[in-house]
């Protein structure tokens, strides 16, 4: 084969492989985020997410690799791509930038403009994106974060304007659909406020709240601080190293002390990024026969420097009667032996119907211990405390308990 025609093939094959990866981009909308990911392995909220050393505890080896992601998987932002400081990919969750908020209100069939433009009484997103020439590939997107490109955008709006034109052309009045197109561009160029926004289009603000909540709680975790991001991952091992463990829960309840369980188990890689997993079992007061002694929790822990406090959200794993548990706690003292770490709960009791409660709670933490060590705790540790338990308390429950006495403060009592 003679050399120019090599070189044909060559290149020929090169545009051919440039074409269908173009191709490939367009039509797989998650492919380049993938290639990315390939760095920076996803998260996984299933069983297979939780690794543990030969005891039982998240394995050194996992919290090392954790440290080295918080680093490795700090990405920039450029024009068109995610904030991936702050972005969807596991380890991160959408941070809304306004300007995609005003753009899919904008852009939602709650917005009467589109009634007119696409001559429909109930356009719907296909209708929209068909007329403004986007594709839904590019609307999902912007939904799951991506930034908004300044040419999308004013292709966008030179379309609705075009489209407006046509309107008017055949002797329509559009004079109302420039306003509101022209506030939208104010807005957007000020990224003003999307009540205003909504009131000017004529939206009503529960339809424009409930816009931007389906989409941003669509793709992040309802209460995202409870998470980790992937920039703060050594905060998180940090925050998992010093808490890990098994504890002994004091929970001041009227005129008793009830004993519960905890452990602080392993860090999690989850969809809404990384989480410190607990697991919590309080005594059950009226034990049926033949059920558990205790009722069981799933939870979290979240560490967070600006108030040195802890936050413990809990979930009660039977469905027959859903119940929370939610507590507060500073970040703990050394007294004796042992850490202790006090706060306030939030519940509701196991009367029926079930009251509100909230008192204080003591954490004693145990440490870490071998694997079956800390099964048996969990299990067997839950029990309302009798009266001559209660005067067996470690110093540091009794001194609160004292305290609270000197206070006039109802409660349980040591004689």
């Amino acid at each position: 084969m003679c050399v120019g025609c090599s070189l044909r093939i060559s290149s020929l094959r090169s545009s051919l492989s440039l074409f269908f990866n173009v191709l490939a981009d367009i039509f797989i909308p998650n492919r380049s985020r993938k290639r990315d990911e390939s760095r920076c392995p996803p998260g996984n909220d299933g069983p297979g997410a939780v690794r543990r050393g030969p005891a039982g505890r998240h394995s050194d080896r996992h919290l090392a690799r954790l440290r080295r992601k918080g680093g490795a998987c700090q990405r920039t932002e450029s024009d068109d791509t995610v904030d991936r400081s702050f972005g969807l990919f596991p380890g991160g969750f959408v941070d809304f930038k306004k300007r995609n908020i005003l753009m899919l209100i904008f852009l939602s069939g709650k917005n009467p403009i589109w009634r007119e433009l696409c001559a429909k009484a109930q356009p719907n997103e296909r209708d929209i994106a068909k007329l403004v020439r986007i594709s839904l590939n590019t609307l999902a997107n912007w939904k799951n974060g991506l930034n908004i490109n300044n040419t999308t955008y004013s292709e966008i709006i030179r379309n609705i304007e075009g489209e407006i034109s046509s309107l008017k052309k055949s002797g329509k009045s559009v004079s109302y659909l420039e306003q509101k197109v022209d506030f939208f561009k104010y807005v957007w160029n000020n990224e003003g406020s999307s009540y205003a926004l909504a009131e000017k289009l004529g939206i009503e603000k529960g339809d424009m709240q409930k816009i931007t909540d389906e989409n941003i709680y669509n793709f992040r975790p309802l209460f995202p601080y409870m998470y980790y991001r992937d920039s703060e991952i050594n905060d998180m091992v940090k925050s998992f190293k010093e808490y890990e463990g098994i504890y002994k829960v004091y929970i001041f309840r009227y005129l008793s002390i009830l004993l519960g369980s905890l452990r602080v188990r392993y860090p999690l890689e989850l969809k809404g990024g990384h989480v410190i997993r607990c697991k919590l079992n309080l005594p059950a007061i009226n034990k049926i026969r033949g059920n558990k002694n205790y009722w069981e929790y799933d939870g979290f822990i979240t560490h967070r420097d600006h108030s040195e406090k802890n936050f413990w959200n809990f979930e009660k794993r039977s469905s027959r009667r859903p119940d929370f548990f939610y507590f507060i706690t500073d970040s703990g003292k050394q007294f004796g032996r042992h850490v202790f770490l006090t706060g306030k709960y939030l519940t509701t009791g196991q009367d029926s119907p079930p009251s509100i409660v909230t008192d204080t709670i003591i954490l004693e933490r145990l440490g870490t211990k071998d694997i079956d060590a800390m099964i048996e705790h969990m299990h067997h540790s839950p029990k309302v405390l009798a009266q001559s338990e209660v005067r067996k308390l470690p110093a540091y429950v009794k001194q609160q308990l004292q305290g609270r006495a000197a206070n006039g403060d109802s409660g349980p009592a040591m004689a």
